[in-house]
């Protein structure tokens, strides 16, 4: 048995399994809000589980790829808001990630918003040339 083994194996014996909850909540009126809802005895065991992963000693894989890790349930609260089913496990660097995971997409509104934008800008400066020109032709 490793030594990270043996740290998580106490962690774990620390942590009551009847006790322990750890849930994922969000509020539907307000995606902003999205948050955790966990006691020290539930945040233990999810820590042990994100460690067993980490220092690839996880017993449960998913039978379909090694790369992910299902999430045990049993200490989840049942109201909670949201359901995290698993861990997928990857092999690539944060600033490799970070253009995958922004998937805001530029819609038409967007694009129209900037073109109105500039028009109006664009109009702005016509009607101020035009206006200087008008009082310039009044005092002449």
């Amino acid at each position: 048995m490793s030594e990270e083994e043996k740290f998580i194996l106490k962690l774990e014996s620390e942590a009551s399994e009847q006790n322990a909850f750890f849930a994922f909540f969000y509020e539907e009126d307000n995606q902003d809000n999205e948050h955790i809802k966990t006691n020290k005895d539930g945040l233990i065991r999810f820590a042990c589980f994100l460690l067993r992963i980490a220092f690839n000693h996880s017993p449960k894989r998913s039978e379909s790829n090694d790369n992910i890790f299902p999430i045990d349930q049993s200490y989840s609260l049942p109201q909670s808001g949201v359901l995290i089913h698993y861990i997928k496990l990857i092999n690539q660097k944060k600033s490799d990630y970070a253009d995958f995971v922004n998937d805001e997409k530029e819609t038409w509104k967007d694009k129209a918003f900037i073109v109105g934008c500039i028009g109006i800008v664009i109009l702005f400066i016509i009607s101020g040339f035009v206006g200087i020109f008008t009082i310039l032709k009044w005092i002449l």
